[in-house]
């Protein structure tokens, strides 16, 4: 009799279990079902496991709070995307790149990338090797085909597709 009452203690104690981690899972964007079984089958250790994974909702948000905080070199590339190709490049680096997602035309996504783009970036780079794609990474090759700068695709914001440089 008290094994059987152990048991049923037990078995709704690995359940519980299961539960919490379904829910700590799925609030840090994880697989609920995947680590409900491991809470089941593994107890506390499971649960234990769940929480120190890391949080892809919060790092998600933290993301769209990096980009939202780049809104006054936002300004500044819309100023740049405005001007003429002959106006000098920015002499610092920029962080992220953004072009108008209404460009379609590979040759005016190059030349939007291109006007931002610091001065010795420009001189050396060639239209002909490099190729950005919207949703994709982007490189800025040299004439010999080496890589200058790689971006990495980041999202759309105001209207705009945004690349970072790595």
């Amino acid at each position: 009799m008290f094994f059987g009452f152990s048991f049923l203690v037990l078995i709704a104690f690995w359940i519980g279990t299961a539960m919490v981690a379904t829910n700590v899972a799925e609030a840090k964007g994880l697989d609920g079902f995947s680590w409900g079984l491991v809470g089941f089958f593994f107890g506390p250790i499971g649960l234990i496991a769940v929480a120190g994974m890391p949080d892809r909702r919060l790092r998600h948000y933290m993301r769209s709070i990096a980009i939202k905080l780049e809104a006054i070199e936002e300004k500044e590339s819309v100023r740049l995307e405005t001007t003429p190709v002959s106006t000098p490049a920015p002499a610092h680096k920029q962080t992220y790149i953004y072009v108008d997602e209404t460009v379609k035309d590979q040759q005016e996504i190059l030349a939007s990338v291109f006007e931002q783009l610091t001065e010795e970036e420009r001189a050396i780079a060639s239209a002909e090797t490099s190729h950005f794609s919207p949703r994709k990474m982007g490189f800025v090759c040299g004439r010999d085909g080496r890589v200058i700068v790689r971006l990495g695709y980041v999202g759309r914001r105001d209207g705009k597709h945004v690349w970072k440089r790595s």
